[in-house]
């Protein structure tokens, strides 16, 4: 992957993304026609990703071991992260999202997650 130029991390401790947004983006879809996505699956999309930056190094919070433990107001704010958890997230956060509708399950999912990461670090 071509190295992208991203605009530098901002000071302030800003809100990223959060599982009360992911449940909104899929009622809107919804409402627009598109077929629903369970709440389950929202849910273990949100905790995945969470997961995945915790086990990687990225994430600077901790994690439920169980998506049915996370809170419905559990967010990602810019202070959660690490420089390199940032910038990560700047180049795949919109793209983890945009699968919401393909998803793949766990293991297929975290093989999406595996490839951005190894690219990730090619660039590094």
């Amino acid at each position: 992957m071509p190295t992208k130029k991203l605009p530098p991390r901002p000071q302030e401790n800003f809100w990223i993304t959060s599982l009360k947004s992911q449940l909104s983006i899929e009622a809107t879809h919804r409402r627009a026609g598109f077929s629903p996505i369970p709440e389950v699956v929202i849910r273990r999309r949100f905790w995945q990703y969470l997961r995945f930056l915790a086990a990687v190094g990225y994430l600077r919070s901790s994690v439920p071991e169980d998506p049915s433990a996370l809170s419905h107001t559990a967010e990602l704010r810019n202070f959660d992260l690490s420089d390199d958890g940032y910038r990560f997230v700047q180049l795949y956060g919109d793209r983890w999202v945009g699968r919401m509708y393909k998803d793949k399950g766990l293991e297929g999912e975290q093989k999406f997650l595996d490839k951005w990461h190894a690219q990730f670090q090619s660039t590094q």
